[in-house]
């Protein structure tokens, strides 16, 4: 009954009043100071003394229209300054880049303040326009490009957001509201010809020109000749060394084929899936190879054996996922291989058994996009070695608890590991990853070669055609000291690993090249694998003398 009571006098009792809010309206300008349409405009509380609040939520946001003018309404009864601009570059009412110089305007209930006009301190509606002209190999080489997207990567110190436009099937594109600063250029789902950087100070850019290239045209080729082609889509490849066998994932057919120095299929295992990246590992006694097959930032590395039984998945399904690398070794000196697996994200790193089950991990490094494995220290044993979001080189023990962090020259990204010579004790780590431009501002290729105490042998800059070029694959070539880098955009360079010198590249090998190496008993020299996704290419090396 009491209950009952209280809930009948809460029933009657009288609603409290809301508040009545107020507006706030007036006029923005430019800089130059004309109309500044579509800038966003909003109200912001008063931080009062005192009182513990430090609320930074915006009210009435709202955008000028065409002839500058604003309304901001639904303003809760408040002290409040007015601000208008991009997030990270505001102007304060009535001219003031901080509330420091502000003045306040005080919203009561009911109440309409107009007249509230103040111009911007600098530009928040910048506009980059152009056009995108595509090349490709067809007697017409201007054609119109394909839809994609044009994206401002904005440079230090330029605080500002990722600012996109589509492009329009005749090439034009426009994007607004940019702040002004130095921005990298991208291109989705294209490849520039060159690295694009542009700086806005108070003026538009209308006649921004991209280039862009078909990334299957061959342009340029110098030190490769073809020995073989396959047409297909083709995805993962790697050479067996003890088989003698090139093996060649078909995502179309779901197969595993097998192909020897003259590029014939000789047999097609039929598989599960197919992935991106392909490697050979032994897990077993009898000496048979087993596939690992994963595609970036896929859920899991499968493992199959030599006739397409899946053996297993890792990581289990639940678990944290985003494979960026595997790489099969012996680490513990039994005949059988253990796989270093690298995670995108914080997962880290991972050491699994011949069967699939975590035996070691380290969790102290990020983004692991490239793992590898060698004998760097010379005592028989091979060490796992990776890259990570720090830019550099980790050396592990075994067991991942110890960790030797080297500085490569570079922001390291690829990281393949062997011994260049016969003569040598030691491997040599051979690392890729993006290097300044000073030229441009930009960023370039780098790639160097380091020995375990972190002494940099050699230190080289290969040119890309895209903004933002960066290996894709890599391989050491059996018995030559020839290191193969695959970049994004389709160019592959084959680098002397001793010298640091380029002895042969092509360009044309798709957007995302897959490289390794496989002997040709015939030449007595390795044949460069490339696959692009459309074929499968064995190259002769053929190095200037």
């Amino acid at each position: 009954m009491n209950k009952l009571l209280l809930i009948i006098l809460l029933a009657q009792a009288p609603s409290l009043p809301q508040p009545v809010v107020g507006t706030v309206s007036g006029r923005l300008t430019s800089p130059d100071g004309k109309p500044a349409p579509g800038v966003r405009v909003a109200a912001m509380p008063v931080t009062e003394p005192n009182t513990g609040s430090s609320t930074t939520v915006l009210a009435g946001i709202s955008q000028a229209d065409a002839s500058g003018n604003y309304r901001l309404e639904n303003v809760s009864p408040g002290r409040y300054y007015i601000v208008a601009g991009l997030v990270n570059a505001p102007t304060y009412f009535p001219a003031s880049s901080t509330s420091a110089g502000a003045t306040v305007v005080t919203v009561t209930s009911g109440g309409a303040i107009a007249g509230i006009d103040f111009r911007l301190l600098s530009a928040a509606n910048l506009k980059v326009s152009g056009r995108v002209i595509q090349v490709s190999a067809v007697l017409n080489p201007f054609t119109p490009p394909a839809l994609g997207q044009v994206s401002l990567l904005p440079r230090a110190p330029v605080q500002s957001e990722l600012r996109n436009a589509r492009v329009n099937p005749d090439g034009s594109f426009e994007i607004a509201n940019v702040l002004p600063g130095t921005y990298s250029v991208m291109l989705a789902g294209q490849i520039l010809k060159q690295q694009v950087m542009i700086t806005l100070t108070d003026k538009d850019i209308t006649d921004l020109e991209l280039t862009a290239i078909n990334p299957d045209a061959t342009t340029q080729k110098l030190g490769l000749e073809p020995a073989w082609s396959l047409a297909g889509a083709w995805g993962g490849v790697a050479w067996d060394q003890k088989k003698g066998l090139l093996y060649a994932a078909s995502s179309a057919r779901r197969t595993l084929a097998t192909i020897d120095a003259a590029g014939n299929i000789s047999q097609e295992i039929p598989l599960a899936q197919a992935g991106a990246f392909l490697r050979i590992a032994r897990f077993s006694a009898d000496g048979q190879p087993s596939f690992l097959l994963f595609s970036t930032w896929s859920s899991s590395v499968e493992a199959y054996d030599s006739k397409g039984t899946r053996l297993w998945g890792y990581p289990p399904p639940g678990a944290p996922s985003g494979i960026d690398d595997a790489w099969p070794a012996d680490l513990d000196g039994d005949n059988t291989d253990e796989v270093v697996v690298g995670f995108n994200g914080g997962t880290g790193a991972h050491v699994l058994n011949s069967k699939g089950e975590l035996i070691a991990q380290s969790t102290g490094i990020g983004n692991v996009w490239h793992v590898a494995a060698g004998d760097v220290r010379g005592d028989g044993k091979l060490q796992p070695i990776t890259t990570s979001a720090q830019g550099r080189v980790h050396i592990f023990s075994t067991d991942m608890k110890d960790r030797r962090d080297l500085d490569p020259g570079l922001y390291a990204n690829m990281i393949r590991v062997g011994k260049l010579t016969e003569k040598d004790e030691t491997a040599t780590i051979l690392v890729a990853g993006s290097i300044p431009n000073t030229q441009t501002s930009g960023q370039t290729l780098g790639v160097s070669a380091l020995s375990a105490d972190g002494t940099r042998k050699w230190l080289l800059r290969l040119e890309g055609n895209n903004g933002q070029p960066s290996a894709y694959s890599s391989f050491l070539a059996p018995g030559k000291p020839w290191l193969a880098i695959g970049m994004q955009g389709g160019l592959v360079y084959v680098i002397d690993a001793e010298r640091g010198t380029i002895i042969a590249t092509i360009d044309g090998q798709g957007t995302s090249p897959e490289v390794t190496w496989m002997a040709d008993k015939e030449t007595g020299s390795p044949l460069l694998i490339v696959s692009n996704r459309s074929k499968l290419t064995g190259y002769r090396v053929t190095p200037a003398k």
